[in-house]
C-alpha cells in the first residue's frame, strides 16, 4: 500500500484545523448565544418585575387614596351630625325663647285687656253719674227754649216737617224755596262744596244747620271740620263756638252723615250739652241703629227729635211719593212726623206733584213743630 503524500498529509491537518477552528468558533457563538438570551431574559424579567412593582404601588396608592375618600367622608358626615345636633339644639333653644316671648306678649295683652275694661266701667259709672247729676237750674232756664218730654204736643191736625239736606249753594235754595210748600233747608257750615254757604242764611227765617259728624266713610270724613269721635272736648266746643257765631239766628242742627258718632255714647255725652249750651237742639238724622241720641236727650229731659224717614235714597219720582205716604201715615199716628230728602232735581220734582198725597197733613218748617 502506498504511503499518503505529504501534500495529503497537510490539507488533513489543515482540515483538522478547520474542524477544530470551526467547533471553537461555534462553540463561542454558542456561549455567546446563551450569554445574550441570559441577558434579555434578566431585562424582560427586571422589567417584568418593575411593572409589577409599579402596578402594586398603583394598586397599594389607589386602595390608600380610596381609604383617605372614606375617611373624609366619615369625617364630614361626623362634622354634619354634630352641625345638625348643634342647629337643632340651637333651634330648640330659640322655640323656647320664642313661646316665652309669645307667653310674655300674651300676658300683657291680658292685662291690658283688663285694665281698658276697667277703665270703660269707670267711665260708664262716671259718665251714668253725670248724665244723673244734671243741673236743676240749667234745666229749668232751658225749658222755654228745649221742647220737653213733657211737652210733647199732640196738634189737631198732624204735622209734616220735610227737611232738606246738604244745602250749599244759592241754585239750591231758590229751588227749595221756590216751591210751594213748606221745606226746611238744612245748609251745610262753610266746606269744600261752598266757603261762603253761611251767608245762605241771611235774611232766612226758617233753616237748620247740618253739620259734619264722623261716619264709616272714609271719604266722607274728609270734609272740612268733621267732628270726631276723637275730638278732644275742647275741640268739639270751639267748633259749636264757630258754628254759632256763622248762624246766629239758627235754632236746630241736624246731622250729616255721623252714624259712627251718634253711635258712640261718649262723644254725644261730650257733644249734647255744648250744643244746648249754644242754644241748638239736635235733630238725629238716625243715620245709625245704634244711635245713644235718645237715651242722652231724655237724661237731659228734652224730647228726642229724630227723623222717620228718608224720602229719596232711590231717585225715582214714585219711590218718593211711596216714601212720602209712608210720612202722612206715621204723622196721622204720631202727631208728627220728620222726613228728610236732598235737593237734588227729580226731588224737587216729585216734592211739586206730592200735592194730593199731603193733603192730610200741614207741612210746617221745624221751628213750626212745637209751637203750641
Amino acid at each position: 500500500m502506498a504511503a499518503p503524500s505529504k501534500k495529503s498529509s497537510n490539507n488533513s491537518i489543515q482540515n483538522n484545523k478547520r474542524v477544530s477552528t470551526k467547533k471553537a468558533t461555534n462553540g463561542r457563538s454558542g456561549k455567546a448565544q446563551k450569554n445574550k438570551w441570559k441577558i434579555h431574559l434578566g431585562v424582560i424579567m427586571g422589567a417584568g418585575v418593575m411593572i409589577l412593582m409599579v402596578g402594586f404601588g398603583y394598586f397599594l396608592g389607589y386602595h390608600d387614596g380610596n381609604n383617605g375618600h372614606i375617611r373624609a367622608s366619615e369625617i364630614v358626615k361626623t362634622q354634619e351630625v354634630k352641625i345638625s345636633k348643634a342647629n337643632h339644639a340651637a333651634s330648640a333653644s330659640d322655640e323656647v325663647l320664642i313661646v316665652k316671648e309669645h307667653h310674655s306678649i300674651v300676658k300683657k295683652f291680658q292685662q291690658k285687656s283688663k285694665d281698658q275694661d276697667q277703665n270703660i266701667k269707670a267711665q260708664k259709672k262716671e259718665s251714668n253719674a253725670t248724665l244723673a247729676q244734671i243741673d236743676k237750674s240749667a234745666y229749668d232756664a232751658n225749658l222755654t227754649r228745649f221742647p220737653s218730654v213733657e211737652m210733647l204736643p199732640r196738634a189737631k191736625r198732624a204735622k209734616l216737617v220735610i227737611i232738606i239736606d246738604d244745602v250749599s249753594n244759592a241754585q239750591q235754595l231758590k229751588k227749595i224755596r221756590s216751591l210751594p210748600l213748606k221745606l226746611t233747608p238744612s245748609i251745610f257750615p262753610p266746606s269744600e262744596f261752598s266757603s261762603s254757604s253761611d251767608r245762605l242764611a241771611y235774611g232766612l227765617k226758617h233753616y237748620m244747620v247740618h253739620l259734619p259728624m264722623e261716619s264709616g266713610s272714609v271719604q266722607m270724613n274728609k270734609m272740612h271740620k268733621t267732628l270726631k269721635v276723637s275730638d278732644a272736648p275742647q275741640k268739639v266746643r270751639a267748633r259749636i263756638k264757630e258754628i254759632r257765631k256763622l248762624f246766629p239766628t239758627a235754632r236746630y242742627l241736624n246731622n250729616h252723615t255721623g252714624s259712627v258718632y251718634t253711635s258712640n255714647a261718649k262723644a254725644m255725652e261730650v257733644l249734647y250739652p255744648v250744643l244746648r249750651e249754644n242754644g241748638f237742639v239736635f235733630v238725629d238724622s238716625r243715620t245709625s241703629a245704634k244711635t245713644k241720641v235718645r237715651q242722652i236727650a231724655h237724661a237731659y229731659k228734652d224730647l228726642y227729635i229724630y227723623r222717620d224717614t228718608f224720602l229719596d235714597n232711590v231717585q225715582n219720582i214714585n219711590a218718593i211719593h211711596k216714601q212720602l205716604k209712608r210720612a202722612v201715615k206715621i204723622a196721622k199716628k204720631n202727631g208728627h212726623a220728620i222726613a228728610i230728602a236732598h235737593p237734588h232735581t227729580l226731588t224737587m220734582q216729585a216734592l211739586e206733584s206730592a200735592q194730593d198725597i199731603l193733603r192730610e197733613v200741614e207741612v210746617v218748617y221745624m221751628d213750626e213743630l212745637f209751637q203750641e
